[in-house]
């Protein structure tokens, strides 16, 4: 059954509340720098199409060519897949489900130019990234719950690793922004997904925030690690 208007435009919010990167996306491949670049802006505008579609859809209701919708749909859907395995074999398996899902979420939208709702296979398909949309907003939720659980009270500050970037927002802890794109080359380049860093009366202790058990994990020995974790953020009071 066709989806109607109100469900598309349901939908399409949900993918820009758990898809848009702010304020950029995470690292992608590690190509040229000209072209990583390009890739950025791609995936933190990417989340945008769905909306934009629906919307444009609103101020007409004539049909866009069949042909074109199909090279825009075809032509999204081999990027798409490309940089997904891409991801596999040198990112992380998130990253490869974030890809994955923003593609379909893009190609089933596109397919509403031409015949006004999604219906048919992409009817179904289109579950999968409503379905990481919601996983990725709820995050935010669990990461601020065991952020403050684990630090009992003491300071303690989010993080990015590799880029050192403190998080100042919420939109920063949802399960599509807190993670690492990108493996390591060796144990000691490692990426962790996301910093916590506790100021205890030892001294300062250091989670790595697990996607798959959302949970964070004590990093051992972190002043061992090339990018080192303690350099990411100070920790606060509240």
């Amino acid at each position: 059954m066709p989806l109607s208007r109100l469900r598309l435009t349901s939908i399409a919010i949900l993918i820009v509340l758990g898809f848009f990167q702010i304020p950029v996306a995470p690292d992608t491949l590690e190509f040229d720098p000209a072209l990583n670049r390009i890739l950025k802006w791609l995936f933190m505008f990417a989340p945008l199409i769905p909306l934009a579609v629906v919307l444009i859809k609103s101020l007409t209701a004539r049909p866009w060519p069949p042909l074109f919708v199909f090279g825009m749909a075809s032509l999204t859907a081999i990027f798409g897949l490309l940089m997904s395995v891409l991801h596999i074999i040198f990112g992380s398996s998130l990253a490869f489900m974030h890809t994955l899902s923003l593609t379909i979420a893009i190609v089933a939208f596109l397919s509403v130019l031409n015949t006004g709702s999604i219906s048919g296979l992409w009817s179904k398909l289109i579950i999968i990234p409503v379905v990481v949309a919601v996983w990725s907003i709820s995050t935010i939720a669990v990461i601020a719950f065991q952020a403050n659980k684990i630090s009992g009270g003491d300071p303690f500050c989010l993080a990015a690793h590799k880029t050192n970037g403190e998080i100042t927002n919420f939109a920063q802890l949802r399960g599509l922004s807190f993670y690492a794109p990108l493996r390591g080359k060796n144990a000691l380049q490692w990426d962790f997904h996301g910093l916590l860093i506790v100021e205890t009366d030892e001294g300062p202790v250091v989670y790595n925030w697990s996607p798959r058990w959302a949970r964070f994990d004590v990093i051992a020995q972190p002043a061992l690690y090339l990018v080192d974790p303690l350099a990411a953020c100070v920790p606060k009071a509240d």
